[in-house]
């Protein structure tokens, strides 16, 4: 599964934990309960907002998964398409602690 690895740093790291950082996953999925297994499953923290269609989602997905990080006034500030890998991992890490 694509950034495995990253998904198991998100919920360790103590932003996320100590709800400093908030994380919104949007998922393509048939049904919500599929879609709330593969996120329970994987270790997936936060908030989870499911659609059938890629227009019903509250951010556009230009690859899956794609990742965004958000400002505190909730503005995209950098947007990550695909599999995160190597340096990339590193670079995600240390946006969020910025």
């Amino acid at each position: 599964m694509a950034n495995e690895a990253l998904y198991r740093q998100l919920s360790a790291l103590p932003l996320i934990r100590d709800g400093k950082v908030q994380v919104m996953t949007e998922m393509l999925s048939n049904t919500e309960q599929a879609a709330q297994d593969f996120v329970k499953r994987n270790n997936i923290p936060g908030k989870l907002v499911v659609a059938k269609e890629t227009k019903n989602l509250d951010f556009p997905i230009y690859g899956t998964p794609t990742l965004f990080l958000l400002d505190t006034k909730g503005v995209v500030t950098r947007v990550w398409s695909g599999e995160i890998k190597g340096t990339e991992v590193t670079d995600f890490i240390n946006k969020l602690s910025s």
